[in-house]
């Protein structure tokens, strides 16, 4: 499941991208190479701990309904729109995924 929600993620980030460049939202030329490079930075830091919490024993199907949860597509939403204000990708996830987890 999870990689295929990896890609539909990396999609819809990419997409996201687009439309901000067709928007006007990128300020500077390099902003839109910034924010591919932030935004996959973001994604592989998820698909980690996921990973790490199915490692961890966590029940595969508790961890797929995470993913496939609205909490975590308003967590994505707000990477999307927030990706150049998250200081830390590890610690961003880490505790967003926690409050969603829980």
């Amino acid at each position: 499941m999870y990689n295929d929600g990896n890609q539909y993620w990396r999609q819809e980030a990419q997409a996201w991208g687009e439309l901000k460049e067709r928007l006007g939202h990128f300020a500077v030329a390099g902003d839109k190479a910034r924010y591919a490079r932030r935004t996959n930075e973001i994604l592989d830091e998820i698909a980690k701990q996921a990973r790490e919490l199915l490692n961890a024993g966590q029940e595969s199907k508790r961890v797929t309904a995470l993913f496939d949860s609205e909490a975590f597509a308003d967590f994505f939403d707000k990477v999307l729109t927030h990706w150049d204000e998250i200081r830390s990708a590890k610690g961003y996830v880490r505790a967003s995924l926690k409050n969603i987890h829980n």
